[in-house]
């Protein structure tokens, strides 16, 4: 929702605020982040996007799943295989109706 050509902290600050009045607005029943500086920053870790795929997160109260970024896919099409398995479990989880799994 908030789309720059390169990952800007001070930017993600400033989009914050609208991200959380929307997420309060729609209520979403789980969120996406896409790609690892995105991830890294609305989960405040350093981990590598290994360490943060086929996990639950949660971000207000959100499931919430890391998935590499259309450019990170791009940059190496070896993450093809990774990425669909992470889908599947996202839809795993989705279809649990469980808070964890």
């Amino acid at each position: 929702k908030c789309p720059v050509q390169s990952f800007d902290p001070s930017f993600a600050d400033s989009c914050r605020g609208y991200l959380r009045e929307e997420m309060a607005e729609t209520e979403p029943s789980f969120l996406i982040i896409l790609g690892l500086d995105a991830a890294r920053y609305m989960l405040r870790t350093d981990a590598p996007m290994a360490d943060l795929m086929k996990k639950v997160f949660h971000i207000n109260h959100i499931p919430s799943f890391v998935t590499p970024s259309l450019e990170e896919y791009a940059a190496d099409p070896s993450l093809r295989i990774p990425i669909w398995e992470n889908f599947l479990f996202i839809r795993d989880f989705l279809s649990s109706g469980k808070d964890t799994l």
